[in-house]
C-alpha cells in the first residue's frame, strides 16, 4: 500500500475543494473521501493541499491524484514529480541507492536510473524554469495561452 503523501499548490477555497471532491470533513482543512473504491484525505494549509492515500496500491496512487486534481482544475496540465531529499532513497523512485545523483536543475536527489532530468520527470529549476523547451525547439511563450500547470509533488513519509 501507499507510503505517499502528495503536495499540490492550489489556490481555491476550502468550501469549493470539499464540494467537488465531495468530501465528508472532519474539520476545517480536513476531509475525507473516495474515488474508483479507493479512500483519500485531503488536508488544506493556505494555498496548499496534501493528499493521502492510505489504502491505495503504490502503482495507482499517482492516477489517483491526477484524476482528483483534474476535477478541481479541469483545464490543468497536472505534472508529478518527488519533493525534498531523501538521504539515502532515490526521490523518483524512492529505492534505497547509496550512490544518488543531485540533479542541477530541480535539485532532487537521484538514483543512477533516474539521474537525468527527462527520467524523473525533472519539473525545472530552483529558479522557477522548466526543462520544457530544452532541445525541443519551443519557444518562450508558446504556453501562455494554455491551462494552468499544476505541480504536484509526491512527498516520501516513511
Amino acid at each position: 500500500m501507499s507510503n505517499i503523501i502528495f503536495l499540490a499548490t492550489l489556490v481555491l477555497s476550502w468550501e469549493t475543494i470539499t464540494s467537488i471532491l465531495k468530501l465528508r470533513i472532519r474539520t476545517r482543512g480536513i476531509g475525507d473521501g473516495s474515488l474508483d473504491g479507493y479512500d483519500f484525505t485531503v488536508i488544506q494549509r493556505d494555498d496548499q493541499i496534501y493528499i493521502e492515500l492510505p489504502n491505495c496500491p503504490h502503482e495507482k496512487c499517482e492516477q489517483i491524484v491526477k484524476k482528483l486534481l483534474q476535477m478541481l482544475k479541469p483545464d490543468a496540465d497536472i505534472r508529478v514529480t518527488s519533493l525534498g531529499y531523501v538521504s539515502t532513497h532515490c526521490n523518483y523512485c524512492l529505492v534505497p541507492d547509496a550512490m544518488l545523483h543531485k540533479c542541477h536543475r530541480c535539485d532532487g536527489w537521484y538514483c543512477n536510473n533516474h539521474r537525468l532530468p527527462e527520467q524523473h520527470s525533472c519539473p525545472g529549476d530552483r529558479f522557477g524554469r522548466t526543462t520544457q523547451g530544452i532541445g525541443g525547439g519551443e519557444q518562450h511563450g508558446q504556453h501562455e495561452n494554455q491551462g494552468q500547470q499544476i505541480l504536484v509533488s509526491r512527498v516520501p513519509c516513511g
